[in-house]
């Protein structure tokens, strides 16, 4: 038989925490793609124009790919949360029966 301890408390300022840290990484990621996506480029060669089309390709597909993981991010927390609520149910659920 195994024994878990957890503190809600911990648990839910963890959560908090980690809503914190996500919502920096989505407004840096999001300043971040603003600015490569609108490089132009520094001079009117072929060879300027292509990277300032991969680099502007790039913040396209950087924007897509940090979506997706902003979203993986987001359900994470929720679980973090959700399991603290879980445990103080059930650690108020005990209590009633013991006594």
């Amino acid at each position: 038989m195994s024994f878990v301890t957890v503190v809600p408390e911990a648990l839910t300022a963890a959560a908090d925490a980690l809503h914190d840290i996500g919502e920096g990484m989505v407004t840096s990621g999001d300043a971040a793609g603003r600015v490569t996506a609108a490089v132009v480029a520094p001079a009117n060669d072929e060879v300027s124009k292509e990277l300032a089309a991969c680099l502007c390709a790039q913040a396209q597909n950087y924007a897509e790919v940090s979506g997706r993981a902003a979203s993986i991010f987001d359900e994470f927390v929720v679980s973090v949360a959700s399991g603290s609520d879980q445990y103080v149910t059930a650690e108020a659920d005990n209590a009633t029966h013991i006594g």
